[in-house]
């Protein structure tokens, strides 16, 4: 650019040049130690799509839910490339954090050279001791029959005492967890929102292999004025520990629940909640009744 000023006067300005050819995205590594503990890295992955190279940069990345215009993007080959870490054991963020306004600002604390059509990859934080609730979820609706392996679902609060109490942008998160005989082994992967500080997410890694759900409808009545229906599910743990387990039972309209082999709790005006923990070993079964009444 050339800029001229008709002043006698020093001018101070500041120069904006906006691109739609620039992206970045954040990948979260969860190491699951045990059932309830692990470790978390999140790592910024900064893309140029451009055909510059900035060296020396200093790169500020913005999270939220910024609206853009749709534009058609290129998609050339890139280099990808790892920026490394100064220590193994390393656990100072490598960004800092500002707020500007409604939205959240990841500043990189070093400069680095982002050449033309290459990827970075920079630590942001981590690794990160973190404590995660890990439950076996069989979700299901009205009048469905099935029988498949349950969810893995962990829960993660973004809390100071859990490890975190920090801003975490959306990513990808990938699940790892030890082996003795093999080491650390890739389990699955899910889509994380934002998460601000103080709120909880849920991640879904997969299907148990030994942890069995069985629903089925042993009864259906429907008169012109009223619908009920009798519900069985089969649990089975072919695990060597116990599990928690939660069935979501989804239904619609004007209900009522009797008759419940377990006590349940009514989520919302369609979801009720039966919480439970099954023995190393044990089958249990679970049953309940819901009418339908309309006038």
């Amino acid at each position: 650019w050339d800029l001229t000023s008709g002043s006698k006067k020093d001018v101070e300005g500041e120069l904006v040049y906006k691109s739609s050819n620039f992206l970045w995205t954040t990948v979260y590594r969860l190491k699951m130690i045990n059932e309830s503990k692990g470790e978390l890295i999140a790592e910024a992955v900064i893309t140029n799509n451009s055909d510059m190279l900035f060296g020396d940069a200093k790169l500020h990345l913005v999270e939220g839910n910024i609206n853009k215009v749709n534009v058609e993007r290129q998609r050339p080959d890139r280099i990808n490339r790892t920026i490394p870490m100064t220590a193994q054991n390393e656990i100072m963020p490598k960004m800092g954090k500002d707020e500007l306004g409604d939205y959240h600002i990841y500043s990189l604390n070093d400069e680095h050279d982002l050449g033309a059509r290459e990827s970075i990859t920079v630590r942001m934080y981590g690794p990160l001791e973190v404590g995660y609730n890990k439950k076996y979820v069989f979700e299901n609706t009205e009048r469905r029959q099935k029988e498949e392996p349950l969810e893995v679902q962990l829960t993660l609060s973004n809390m100071e005492k859990n490890g975190l109490g920090i801003s975490l942008p959306a990513g990808k998160v990938e699940i790892y967890a030890q082996s003795q005989s093999t080491g650390l082994e890739y389990i699955g992967a899910d889509n994380m929102g934002q998460v601000p500080k103080g709120q909880s997410t849920k991640l879904i890694s997969g299907r148990a292999f030994d942890v069995i759900g069985n629903r089925k409808v042993l009864n259906y009545d429907r008169q012109r004025k009223s619908e009920e229906a009798v519900i069985e599910i089969a649990l089975t743990n072919n695990r060597t520990e116990s599990v928690d387990i939660l069935l979501i039972e989804h239904i619609n309209g004007d209900w009522i629940i009797k008759d419940e082999s377990l006590n349940y709790k009514k989520e919302d005006a369609s979801t009720i909640h039966f919480p439970l923990n099954l023995n190393a070993g044990e089958v249990k079964n679970v049953y309940y009744t819901y009418r339908k009444e309309w006038k």
